[in-house]
């Protein structure tokens, strides 16, 4: 594991496929053996964790701080969503999700 201050890739791996492995095991329904993933309900849970991991931290001390942590995190997603919608244009998605009226 890299110091902190340093970003750990394989760290950041890691999380990812434990966050996803939570969030599919927690939407698995037994009887079907399939998971249904309500995207509204998945957002707000990942931002809420964000935000009480961010409110701890020096960089979100003012306003300023945290307008400018949103701004990183809004590019940061922005181009993550694009690498994957290409990826997924190309390959197909893993798994279908639909976005119902109300969950945004």
């Amino acid at each position: 594991m890299k110091p902190l201050g340093q970003f750990d890739q394989d760290y950041s791996d890691r999380m990812l496929k434990a966050c996803f492995g939570a969030i599919v095991a927690t939407a698995k329904d037994e009887a079907t053996n399939t998971a249904i993933l309500r995207n509204g309900e998945i957002y707000k849970a990942l931002l809420t964790i964000m935000a009480t991991m961010l409110a701890t931290s020096a960089e979100a001390k003012t306003p300023r701080g945290i307008r400018m942590l949103s701004e990183d995190f809004s590019r940061e997603l922005a181009k993550e969503v694009r690498a994957f919608k290409v990826m997924f244009d190309r390959d197909g998605a893993p798994f279908s999700s639909s976005v119902f009226e109300g969950c945004h």
